[in-house]
């Protein structure tokens, strides 16, 4: 989340980012990938490309690795996408603290083409100027091992928007950034974007969907009023162009939360950070995101879902999934926020989905 747009945070977290997996990363003979799961405690793999091999145990002692080695001192905001065609290709980024001063920030990205035993470091996405920042990394695999990568922008006179890189040689190297929606006016600030990709196949297999908080009105937090829209937009050409910007929250009874200005009879679910889309083996694009009290106060968080059975054309009203018992504000005397957001998962082969939160 980009802290100022919030102005809520002023102590910030360092985070040695590391890949704490149920693997022990050392050589053995190369042999051929028998799958993605093996009955026996031990797996042996190599990876066709690069011919390292890893060795996976399913007992202690597991193995801590150090996956960026940058010359940054602080790390926040981590995100890791394994490639659904070959398990040992991980592509990953997180925020690099480029002042941490004066909270300044890139978005840096790191590859593994062995299982996550060992990475190489890309560096900062390419294409952004240092006077702006780059924040919410999150990455995802194409249908031809590609990699996308989505952050928000944004520049101290206000400008704000999405962005997507696109890697075609399996997150070495990534493209400019093409701009998925950008406000120059300061009346509209794009926060916590999420990026996925249909790997169905389907009608809509390869369409790329971004969803993001689309947040006008105000400062958001801490009793400020604002309204947080739910904004989606797709790419059916491969992250070279992207759709018009659709707002998808709906309306619902239970959204009702009220708010100074705020009209008493409005049901408008337009309080939200943190949305995660997922597909479903049919193609239906599923995205959950919370509805919160737009005055920080106690009214308790609400996880909602809307689904789009046509690719991201229309959207169905919410759905509740759950109601949260909140932690609101911040954990005195520190000053880190807290907010509800939520996780998600879709079983991509199960015909009947399995929705995990």
């Amino acid at each position: 989340m980009y802290g100022p747009s919030k102005q809520a945070i002023s102590s910030l977290l360092a985070v040695i980012l590391l890949v704490a997996g149920l693997t022990s990363c050392s050589p053995t003979s190369s042999t051929n990938i028998p799958g993605t799961s093996t009955p026996t405690s031990t797996l042996s793999v190599s990876h066709p490309e690069s011919g390292t091999c890893l060795s996976s145990h399913d007992q202690f002692p597991y193995a801590n690795i150090q996956v960026s080695h940058d010359r940054y001192l602080a790390h926040s905001e981590p995100m890791l996408a394994e490639d659904p065609e070959n398990p040992l290709h991980l592509v990953g980024g997180s925020k690099f603290f480029t002042d941490l001063v004066h909270y300044r920030f890139k978005i840096g990205y790191f590859t593994s083409f062995d299982g996550g035993c060992t990475w190489m470091d890309g560096g900062l996405l390419p294409g952004f100027g240092a006077d702006v920042l780059t924040s919410d990394p999150t990455f995802a695999f194409g249908t031809n091992h590609e990699v996308y990568a989505a952050v928000l922008n944004a520049v101290d006179n206000g400008e704000s928007g999405i962005s997507v890189f696109t890697s075609n040689d399996g997150g070495k190297t990534f493209g400019s950034p093409v701009s998925v929606f950008t406000d120059t006016t300061g009346r509209v600030f794009s926060d916590k974007p999420w990026i996925t990709v249909d790997q169905t196949e389907g009608p809509h297999r390869g369409f790329i969907y971004v969803v993001w908080s689309y947040d006008h009105g105000g400062d958001c937090g801490l009793g400020n009023l604002c309204s947080q829209e739910l904004a989606f937009s797709r790419s059916t050409d491969g992250g070279k162009t992207f759709s018009r910007v659709q707002l998808i929250e709906g309306h619902t009874p239970f959204c009702t939360n009220p708010a100074t200005g705020r009209p008493a009879n409005a049901t408008t679910c337009d309080q939200t950070t943190g949305a995660i889309p997922v597909v479903e083996p049919d193609g239906t694009v599923v995205v959950t995101f919370p509805y919160s009290d737009p005055m920080s106060g106690p009214i308790p968080t609400r996880m909602l879902v809307t689904t789009s059975p046509d690719g991201g054309t229309s959207w169905t009203s919410p759905v509740l999934v759950a109601t949260i018992h909140d932690i609101y504000g911040i954990f005195p005397p520190e000053h880190y926020r807290n907010l509800s957001l939520p996780a998600f998962a879709c079983d991509p082969k199960t015909t009947l989905p399995h929705l995990v939160r």
